[in-house]
């Protein structure tokens, strides 16, 4: 499969645009006469290895709608219909409790495109072509229609898939995305060759750095399909296992004088941390009841004291969900006789790690496993009391990234937080924080993030 033209009516910035990425037809759609015409273009050459059918490369200012390109291209159809996105249905106040067609105010279209794969050939040597779009209206008139559903089917999907010929000036339908061509009869008996749907046999994958909550949830990289007909997409990420290889590049960049990417002088780490069970008025059975009013200390002891109790908290729960219910303890008698013996910031951090040790050493049988914990818990204890190097704010903490940045100073905040989990995988040992800690780099284009993502995930 090779996508070869893009038309796009209406999409976020993109208006009446349309996109050539082969050179292998010359297609030319004509919104005002509803026409196509698609040419084999008799003089193209193609240098690219057996298993690469073409490359194209996007290049543009930010801002300027690559992100919305890659999107219109790689959403799958499911996340493009959040928030009305795609297609909206305005209705008139209702005066009563149901909803009936004549409650229909308005249709609104909010984008409208679609898109050209070249197929192959088929057994005739006719070119083959899979033609997908959002509204079945607004292009039918370029297609000679024979699917086996009707064309009220399509336009309630707001969504269609068709393999096609291309003659006479109309794609000429031939079978839909999802039909099996490897079934045939003879003599009253069944036979299966290919007995793989066509929509099985493609895949568009986008690989992001960064995925917008507006278009994209949880379930945007699950490897499953759409329920709709639809050539199946897929959300990945370049990702490098630690943020230490991306600060490091970043840095890098930043000293160059002339460079065309990065070109801010300030960059954002925000690594955020797991503060669930400090929630003002949460009532959790799972919660420790510890000593945690901190009046003694100021307000940076303070902040470092609320990350601290937010990782125990973390911790204890942590492993007390995946031990079986004989292993669990009583929660109450657990920390019972362990107090805050000076109310300093020492005092907090020694009575934490007295908590941890004591959460070790009932779920844990092996002294190596118990100093480790106690190594990344203190390690991270001194860091955030000696640093001046980040900020505090309510679940999370920042630095910032400048060429004058002291980086080993940076460095020790990272190794000792996010990147403990992905040290710990390396070394083959478990991770004392898991997911306690996440993080982004904030102020980097989708472009800048890429790049980072790929450069660090390829070393």
């Amino acid at each position: 499969m090779e996508l070869v033209y893009a038309w796009i009516e209406k999409f976020r910035n993109y208006k009446d645009v349309e996109l050539h990425f082969s050179e292998k037809f010359i297609i030319k759609f004509d919104k005002f006469n509803k026409s196509i015409k698609i040419t084999p273009n008799k003089t193209h050459i193609t240098f690219y290895p057996e298993y690469i059918t073409n490359i194209n490369a996007i290049v543009g200012k930010n801002g300027v709608g690559k992100t919305n390109l890659l999107d219109v291209l790689g959403l799958r159809a499911a996340d493009r219909s959040k928030n009305n996105a795609e297609f909206e249905v305005k209705y008139k106040k209702k005066k009563g409790p149901y909803r009936i067609p004549g409650d229909v105010e308005a249709e609104i279209k909010h984008s409208i495109y679609f898109f050209i794969y070249y197929m192959g050939k088929d057994d005739n040597e006719q070119d083959l072509f899979c033609f997908e779009g959002n509204d079945i209206e607004s292009f039918q008139s370029i297609i000679k229609f024979k699917s086996g559903l009707g064309i009220e089917y399509w336009r309630s999907k707001y969504w269609f898939a068709f393999i096609c010929n291309y003659r006479e000036d109309m794609l000429i339908h031939r079978y839909d995305l999802n039909d099996r061509l490897g079934e045939y009869r003879r003599d009253d008996i069944t036979y299966y060759g290919d007995y793989k749907r066509e929509q099985d046999k493609l895949v568009i994958i986008s690989l992001r750095e960064n995925l917008n909550d507006k278009y994209y949830d949880y379930s945007s990289t699950k490897p499953e399909d759409d329920y709709k007909i639809s050539v199946p997409r897929r959300n990945a990420y370049f990702q490098s296992n630690l943020l230490t290889m991306k600060v490091q590049m970043l840095y890098k960049q930043l000293q160059k004088p002339k460079r065309l990417l990065f070109q801010n002088d300030n960059y954002t780490i925000k690594i955020s941390y797991n503060s669930h069970f400090l929630t003002d008025g949460i009532n959790d059975k799972n919660k420790l009841l510890m000593q945690f009013s901190y009046n003694e200390l100021n307000g940076r002891e303070k902040e470092i004291c609320k990350v601290l109790e937010s990782l125990v908290q973390y911790f204890f729960n942590s492993i007390n969900d995946i031990e079986n219910s004989e292993m669990k303890v009583n929660k109450e008698e657990l920390i019972s006789e362990i107090i805050v013996k000076r109310k300093s910031l020492k005092g907090y951090k020694d009575y934490y790690s007295s908590i941890i040790k004591r959460i070790s050493d009932i779920y844990m049988k092996d002294e190596d496993d118990i100093q480790h914990v106690l190594k990344c818990y203190n390690a991270l204890a001194e860091e955030l009391s000696v640093s001046k190097s980040f900020k505090f704010h309510k679940d999370y903490i920042s630095i910032d990234i400048t060429k004058q940045v002291s980086m080993n100073k940076l460095l020790r905040v990272i190794d000792v937080t996010v990147d403990e989990k992905a040290k710990s995988k390396f070394n083959e040992i478990f991770t004392v924080f898991g997911g306690f800690f996440d993080y982004s780099i904030e102020n980097l284009s989708d472009g800048e993030s890429a790049y980072l993502g790929f450069f660090c995930f390829s070393l």
